[in-house]
């Protein structure tokens, strides 16, 4: 999965997630720029600087800002795990039916922003996390749970 934008590479780094290679382009010579790679050269996160028309040629969004970081596929929370671990007042959101990946993105940033614990999505018919989500959640997806279950009804009985 590739990770794309400063500010999803960013977020990537806090998250302790393995990151195999960043892709740089080269010329980045801005304050906020050399700060991040200087993050990642300190994380010991091998760097790859490459011209813009490589990062375009990998970039899905066309919006890389110059970072691309290339990550394992992103691994879901148990449901179980999460149903059996959390407090009597945990705020999980559950959503059923969240097919546009930006819609998807969106949301996540925002119950990581507004403190949810968990996140429950269902396997059919839905958005899975995947490179445009964790750009447009600005990579809040790596800072909670999310769980994909088969059948939403059972998992709201399961958490009552």
């Amino acid at each position: 999965m590739k990770v794309e934008g400063r500010n999803a590479v960013t977020e990537l780094l806090k998250s302790n997630q393995t990151v195999d290679v960043v892709y740089v382009q080269n010329g980045m010579r801005d304050a906020p720029s050399r700060q991040l790679l200087t993050e990642i050269k300190q994380a010991g996160i091998k760097v790859s600087f490459v011209d813009k028309s490589v990062l375009d040629k990998q970039s899905q969004s066309k919006h890389h800002q110059g970072f691309i970081a290339s990550v394992s596929d992103f691994e879901y929370a148990d449901f179980y795990d999460i149903a059996n671990n959390l407090p009597d007042n945990a705020f999980i959101v559950v959503l059923d039916g969240v097919e546009d990946v930006h819609n998807l993105g969106s949301i996540i940033r925002v119950c990581e922003c507004g403190g949810v614990d968990a996140i429950i999505i269902g396997k059919h018919r839905s958005a899975s996390v995947n490179d445009a989500v964790m750009r447009i959640s600005e990579g809040s997806a790596n800072h909670i749970k999310i769980a994909k279950v088969t059948n939403i009804n059972q998992a709201l009985d399961e958490l009552k």
